[in-house]
C-alpha cells in the first residue's frame, strides 16, 4: 500500500499517545514526514514546520540520544525554531542547541578529536544537567511561553484528531442523500438561516457588478456566524472598487487567493494590455478572523472552466478546494449567485450541506436537476 501524508501522520500521533508504541516507530514516522517535506501535505496543508511541530510531543519517551539529534538536524535545516523543535521532542533548547552544533564538530574531527570521543553516556547526562537548570531557573515570562507553546500544540492535536474523525463520518455519509435547498431570490432580500460559510461566484462582467458585492457584504454580515468566512471570486478590472464596498462594519478582510486556470488559452484584457491567467478570490471573514482558523494555501490550482451548465461556470474541482479550505463535513455552505450550481455540486461532493438562491429561475431549475442526478 503506498504511503500518504495524513495516513503516515495518523499513525505518528498514534505512536505518541497510545500505549505500546515505541520511539523508534514515533521517530521513523517523524523521520519519514520530515523527508520530501511531506509534512507540508497533511490535513489541508502546512506552510510553517513550526506549526506542523506543534501537533507533535514525544516528551514521555526515553530519548534515543543519536535518533533525536538526526531528528534536530533535519529540523534546523526545514528551519524549525529550537523552541518548537525542543517542545516536540520533549527537551530543552539548550539539548537542540547542542544537536545542532554537533554537525560542525564532527566536521572538525581531525583538528579537535577529543570531542568526537565524548561517551554516549555523558552526553546524557549533561542533557539532563541543562533540562534541570532549565526547570530551576526559568522566569515567569519563559514559563508563560511553555505553557502557551503547550496550550498551542494540544489545540492543534485536538484538532487533528477532529480533522480525522471528520473523514471517516464524511466517508460514510458521502453513500447517503445531502440535504440541499435551492431556491428563486433575491440577495438583496433573502436572509437564510444556519449558514457556515458563504462561498460564491458572482456576476462580475455586468453594469451592476460592484452593487452586487456591496449587497453580497451586507448579506454576509447578516447570515453568517461570528468568525464565519465569505469567498468570493471576482475580476481584476473592478477590484479596487469591490474591495471598496465590500470593506464595511463587521466584515474584515484576511487575503485574496489566486484561482490559477487550467491549461486553456489566457484571455486578453485589452484595455490594460493583459493576458488574465488568473482571477482573485477574496477571503473576508464576518467580526474578525478566528485565532484558531486553519493555515490557508493561497493558490488553487484549477482545472479548465466548465461552461456546460452556465456560460459563467468554473471547475467544481476549483470549487471543492475552497469548500475544503473553509468548511466542516455537514456544515452548511450558502451560494446566493447560484448559477449553473458549481458550488453546489462541490459541497455535496465534500459532504457538506448546501443552500443556495439565484434570481433567474432558468439556473435554479438546472441546479436543482444537476443536483437530483
Amino acid at each position: 500500500m503506498t504511503e500518504n501524508a495524513d495516513t503516515v501522520h495518523g499513525r505518528l500521533l498514534e505512536s505518541v499517545h497510545i500505549a505500546g508504541y515505541t520511539w523508534k516507530r514515533a521517530c521513523d514516522e517523524l523521520d519519514w514526514m520530515l523527508d520530501d517535506n511531506r509534512w507540508q501535505q497533511v490535513g489541508s496543508g502546512y506552510t510553517d514546520i513550526n506549526d506542523f511541530l506543534g501537533t507533535i510531543d514525544l516528551s514521555e519517551f526515553r530519548i534515543a540520544v543519536d535518533q533525536r539529534k538526526g531528528l534536530s538536524r533535519k529540523l534546523k535545516e526545514l528551519e524549525a525554531t529550537n523552541v518548537a523543535t525542543a517542545m516536540a521532542l520533549g527537551v530543552d533548547e539548550g539539548t537542540i542547541r547542542n544537536d545542532t552544533r554537533a554537525e560542525h564538530s564532527e566536521s572538525t574531527t581531525a583538528e579537535t578529536p577529543v570531542q568526537a570521543d565524548i561517551p554516549t553516556a555523558i552526553s546524557e547526562v549533561s542533557e539532563q544537567a541543562w533540562f534541570q537548570q532549565d526547570l530551576d531557573h526559568a522566569d515567569l515570562a519563559k514559563a508563560n511561553e511553555k505553557q502557551a507553546h503547550r496550550a498551542q500544540r494540544d489545540r492543534q492535536i485536538a484538532n487533528r484528531r477532529s480533522e480525522l474523525e471528520a473523514k471517516a463520518k464524511a466517508e460514510i455519509a458521502a453513500a447517503d442523500d445531502l440535504p440541499y435547498e435551492v431556491v428563486v431570490a433575491d440577495i438583496e432580500v433573502w436572509r437564510p438561516a444556519g449558514v457556515q460559510a458563504i462561498i460564491t461566484d458572482p456576476p462580475y462582467i455586468t453594469e451592476n457588478a460592484v452593487e452586487l458585492h456591496r449587497e453580497l457584504a451586507d448579506f454576509a454580515v447578516d447570515v453568517l456566524p461570528e468568525g464565519g468566512a465569505l469567498v468570493v471570486m471576482t475580476w481584476q478590472p473592478i477590484l479596487p472598487d469591490v474591495l471598496d464596498v465590500m470593506t464595511i462594519p463587521g466584515l474584515v478582510y484576511r487575503w485574496a487567493v489566486c484561482w490559477k486556470f487550467g491549461t486553456s488559452a489566457r484571455t486578453p484584457e485589452r484595455k490594460p494590455r493583459v493576458f488574465d491567467g488568473w482571477k482573485p478570490v477574496l477571503v473576508f471573514h464576518k467580526g474578525s478572523v478566528p485565532d484558531d482558523v486553519t493555515y490557508l494555501y493561497d493558490v488553487i490550482e484549477s482545472p479548465d472552466a466548465s461552461k456546460e451548465h452556465h456560460e459563467w461556470g468554473q471547475s467544481p474541482e476549483g470549487f471543492q478546494q475552497l469548500v475544503r479550505a473553509f468548511t466542516q463535513p455537514g456544515d452548511i455552505v450558502c451560494d446566493p449567485f447560484v448559477g449553473g450550481g458549481t458550488t453546489a455540486i462541490a459541497a455535496l461532493a465534500e459532504s457538506r450541506r448546501f443552500i443556495g438562491a439565484d434570481i433567474d429561475q432558468a439556473a435554479v431549475a438546472k441546479t436543482v436537476g444537476r443536483l437530483s442526478l
